[in-house]
Parts: C-alpha cells; structure tokens; sequence
C-alpha cells in the first residue's frame, strides 16, 4: 500500500515518481503514466463528465448552505422592523438580543447530532433530512405571533444550519481545492 508519490531525478536524467510503501521501500514510475488513485486508494473519476457532475453537486449544496446563512442575517432585517412601536409585535433591547443570538448558541446542537447521522444515514439524506427543520425554523418565523414562535424559528434555523455544516463539504479529495 504507497504512501506517498513524490517526483524524484534519476541518475540517467529523466524524471520518474517514485512511490514510497509503507516498509520505507520505493517502486519507481514513470512519469507519463497517469496516476488516478487518491491515497484511500479509490479511483478518481477526472474526465470532463465526472468534473461536472463534482461542479453540479457542490453548487446544490452550496445553495444549501447560502439557505442557511439566511436565518443568520435574518436577524438584522427582523430586528428594526420590531423596535418599531406601531408594529403588533414589538420588543424590547433584551428580547432582540435573545433574537439575534439564540441561532447561534442552537447551531452546536446540530454540528454535534450530524456526525452520528452522517454515520448512520450517509451525507446525501443527512442533508436531506437538514431541509426539514430548516423549512419548518421559516415557517415558525413566518407565522409567529409571539416572541416565544420567533424564538422557536430562531432555534428550529440553527439548529438546521448545524446538521448541515458537516455533510456540505463535497467533491473528491483531488477536486476540493477548486469549490472553496
């Protein structure tokens, strides 16, 4: 099993990869040969089909992600809306508080619950199952009629943008530098 590929000089001067094992001994390759296997040992995919399918499945779940990032900023747009005394839902400087950060102290409830259900389900329905409670958070928010609903939707959002953060990091190990 290689561990590493690195180039190396021969003695005769052509260029050559030399593969470095797991015992310390090296097997020499030649250079013009194509090398598709990433160090888990799977075969990578690096045709221009299998490249676009990496594109479309990385921009999905970077909608995803821009989905979540919503409920983050929703705050700075909700806030002054209900400071105003002439709306039927008005708060107070503590209550926006709690409204402005109670997302982000429920998004560790979901880091932490998607490494077990990555674990158990796979990524894909991970993400999957991450749209439920980040639809249901907006439709809490939608409808609320009380600080209480604000806060539930608020909560329900981080804790969707938690489950998501772990199963959004997509595309084969060789591809992954081009999607950040």
């Amino acid at each position: 099993m290689p561990v590493q590929t690195v180039a190396a000089d021969s003695s005769n001067g052509g260029n050559q990869l030399m593969t470095v094992y797991l015992n310390g001994g090296t097997a020499p390759q030649e250079v013009d040969k194509k090398i598709d296997d990433d160090p888990s040992g799977h075969e990578i995919n690096s045709n221009a089909r299998g490249v676009f399918h990496q594109i479309l499945v990385t921009g999905a779940v970077l909608l995803l992600a821009a989905a979540c990032g919503m409920p983050i900023g929703y705050s700075a747009v909700l806030l002054p809306q209900l400071y105003n005394m002439s709306e039927p839902l008005v708060i107070d400087i503590e209550m926006g508080s709690w409204i402005a950060s109670v997302h982000s102290l429920a998004t560790p409830i979901g880091s932490f619950a998607s490494g077990p259900i990555m674990d158990h389900w796979g990524r894909k329905p991970a993400l999957l199952a991450a749209i439920v409670p980040l639809f249901s958070g907006w439709i809490f928010l939608a409808t609320a009629s009380s600080h209480f609903l604000i806060l539930v939707g608020r909560v329900v959002a981080g804790i969707s943008v938690g489950l998501i953060a772990a199963p959004a990091q997509s595309g084969c190990c060789m591809l992954r530098g081009c999607f950040r």
